[in-house]
């Protein structure tokens, strides 16, 4: 991904967060965070909506990977964002507010719905399969406390959040926020929607294509 000239409308926000203990920390470098339009937001969760039945945990477009044992792996073709125009809109917004050239060719996305529970693991995007950055969208939000939490992976007592999220807010994670920090959703009090994307190396895709 090649950074583009930011536009004007770009909110840049810096928080501060309470750690596990009294001193305070700033986001990881390279961790972004902006407001989109609401409305852009809300059409991409009525879209999914239409297209998710209740206990569905994720929908994935354009590639679905799942590990194999023995270090394989299997990569299947899907719809791609073009196909969800409304997700497809808010995707190339939030692109173009983070300053980023994107290619569809590469892009793998996650939509994951959580209900009062559930969440997702400390983890890491896989390095070896994808580029930087990882872009993420929140089209709504869980309840009050929930929210994404970053911690570094080689010092775990350094944590931030939980990010106060809210429909429409965007999160851009870039150097070390990508390959130093994961990030987990703890378990959520209220349903929360989520659309991930981030690019395939070409490399690693050239292996399945091939």
């Amino acid at each position: 991904m090649r950074p583009a000239r930011f536009a004007a409308a770009v909110l840049s926000l810096a928080f501060c967060l309470r750690s596990t203990g009294t001193q305070a920390l700033t986001w990881p470098a390279g961790f972004r965070l902006l407001k989109l339009p609401a409305g852009l937001a809300e059409d991409a969760r009525s879209e999914l909506d239409a297209c998710l039945v209740q206990n569905q945990r994720k929908l994935e477009m354009q590639f679905s990977f799942t590990s194999l044992r023995g270090g394989r792996g299997r990569l299947r073709r899907l719809p791609g964002p073009d196909v969800y125009p409304a997700c497809d809109r808010l995707m190339r917004a939030a692109e173009v507010s983070f300053g980023l050239e994107a290619d569809r060719a590469l892009v793998q996305v996650m939509v994951r719905q959580y209900w009062p529970g559930q969440g997702l693991k400390l983890h890491i995007d896989s390095k070896e399969m994808f580029e930087e950055p990882v872009l993420a969208v929140v089209l709504r939000a869980g309840g009050a406390g929930d929210g994404l939490v970053l911690q570094h992976m080689k010092e775990p007592d350094q944590k931030a959040g939980p990010v106060a999220e809210c429909t429409g807010l965007a999160m851009c994670f870039q150097g070390p926020a990508r390959y130093d920090w994961g990030h987990q959703v703890p378990a959520v009090s209220e349903r929360r929607l989520s659309i991930t994307w981030r690019w395939f190396r070409p490399r690693y895709l050239d292996r399945f294509e091939n």
